[in-house]
């Protein structure tokens, strides 16, 4: 689902018109209308932000970059190796050599 049908659904989901939506945001209805069939698809961030906050969401979840994400596959578990530790583990320190000079 894009942009403009996600908006619609929230807008009639709360129970909001257009000409409600455009009083919250300062947006004209016209544009409201526009975005939402998809007429116009290019807006401001602060545009976007006005219209997430009225409809009482995030702009994540608005713009669908959040969406329930498929379960993960076996080969995708796979590439979840634990990184290698670098350096010497604690406590393994070799014992000083017979007769070694420390300098």
């Amino acid at each position: 689902m894009t942009f403009g049908p996600r908006m619609r659904q929230r807008r009639l989901q709360i129970g909001l018109s257009q000409g409600e939506l455009s009083r919250r945001t300062g947006i004209h209805t016209t544009r409201l209308s526009e975005f939402e069939n998809g007429v116009r698809t290019d807006m401001t961030l602060s545009t976007a932000l006005k219209l997430a906050r009225a409809l009482g969401m995030s702009l994540d979840a608005l713009a669908g970059t959040w969406e329930e994400e498929a379960p993960p596959t076996p080969e995708a578990d796979a590439s979840k190796v634990e990184p290698r530790r670098r350096g010497r583990p604690r406590g393994s320190r070799r014992p000083a050599a017979a007769g070694a000079v420390r300098g």
